[in-house]
C-alpha cells in the first residue's frame, strides 16, 4: 500500500469524527461531503491540499480555538525517549497528518505503520 492510500474515504470519516468531537463549529457532514469520493485519483500532496482546504473551510476562523481543539485530540505528553515495545506498557507516538499525539500502548496494534498513522513506541 502506498502512503497516499492511507488518506482515503475512511480516513476522512475518522478525522471528521475526531474534529467534530472537539470543535463545536465544525460540521462533519459538510467536511465529508466535500471530500468523500474526491481523493482516489489524487497523489499524496494533492490529497493533503484538498483535506487542508476543507478543514479551513469548515473549522471556523478563530485560529486559537482551532489549535485548542486539536490539543484536546492529543494524548498525554510524552516524557521518555522512543524505544520500547507495545507490550512494555509505554505510550505510542502517532503522527497523523502532521499532528503528533500519544495513546496508551495497549491501544496500539503494533510498532510500525498502521492505518492512517505511523506508530513509534516509546518508553
Amino acid at each position: 500500500m502506498k502512503h497516499k492510500d492511507y488518506y482515503d474515504d475512511q480516513y476522512i470519516l475518522d478525522l471528521s469524527e475526531k474534529i467534530g468531537a472537539v470543535l463545536p463549529v465544525f460540521d462533519p457532514k459538510q467536511f465529508t461531503h466535500d471530500l468523500i469520493g474526491q481523493l482516489d485519483d489524487k497523489e499524496l500532496f494533492a490529497r493533503f491540499d484538498l483535506i487542508v482546504d476543507s478543514m479551513d473551510k469548515h473549522m471556523g476562523i478563530d485560529y486559537s480555538e482551532n489549535i485548542r481543539a486539536f490539543y484536546k485530540m492529543l494524548g498525554p505528553e510524552l516524557t521518555k525517549p522512543e524505544g520500547c515495545s507495545v507490550s512494555d506498557g509505554g505510550y505510542s507516538l502517532l503522527v497523523d497528518m502532521g499532528l503528533v499525539y500519544s495513546i496508551p500502548a495497549n491501544e496500539a496494534t503494533d510498532c510500525g505503520e498502521s492505518k492512517n498513522a505511523t506508530v513509534c513506541c516509546t518508553q
